[in-house]
């Protein structure tokens, strides 16, 4: 795995340690900035236009598909790989987050304060509309300016804050993003208490 998808900070996990979440191939990373002088803002993205069948995507949150080591070469992983494979030969999660961040909006691991594990949710697939497991992970941001060009499959990224989540027309996304906003700001204002 690439260096720069390394963290070098503490990985905060919120979420019960007695409801750990299944294994995965689906692993995304939600950019924040804390509320400071207005509201809380999340960054989300609209990936370009694959399928002409569909409907044109929406804004939604930056995740994909996890990576395995097969004879030295890293691929995508499949769910048999979640039973069959051994889980050395798995990305780690927060790796995937890292990259996947980093290509769907183009977060920087050294732009990153803190790192939250936020633990499983589920999403459904718009290609085959499936319910899929989905591990997350949510990244405080240092500088909303400070960020890498992402990768062409991406159409546009926004910073949104909550009263914008609710209109981006994936309703599970705005769910899993409203969720995890709450465990944010009890999480900060513990902090400040």
């Amino acid at each position: 795995m690439d260096d720069k998808f390394q963290p070098n900070f503490d990985v905060i996990r919120l979420y019960d340690e007695n409801n750990p979440p299944r294994p995965v191939t689906k692993v995304g990373v939600l950019p924040f900035l804390p509320a400071r002088d207005g509201g809380w803002r999340v960054l989300l993205m609209k990936p370009r236009a694959e399928e002409k069948h569909l409907s044109p995507p929406s804004f939604q949150i930056a995740k994909g598909t996890r990576r395995i080591n097969m004879n030295g070469s890293w691929c995508d992983m499949r769910e048999d790989d979640l039973r069959h494979a051994d889980p050395s030969f798995w990305e780690p999660l927060v790796g995937t987050a890292l990259r996947e961040g980093n290509e769907e909006v183009g977060v920087k691991a050294s732009n990153i304060t803190k790192l939250f594990d936020m633990g499983g949710f589920t999403f459904t697939s718009t290609t085959k509309a499936l319910v899929k497991p989905l591990h997350m992970f949510a990244a405080e941001i240092r500088d909303k300016d400070d960020f890498a060009p992402f990768e062409h499959t991406t159409a546009e990224v926004s910073w949104m804050g909550e009263d914008d989540i609710a209109k981006i027309g994936r309703a599970d996304h705005a769910k899993i993003v409203l969720d995890i906003m709450a465990r944010l700001v009890g999480e900060f204002e513990g902090l400040r208490g």
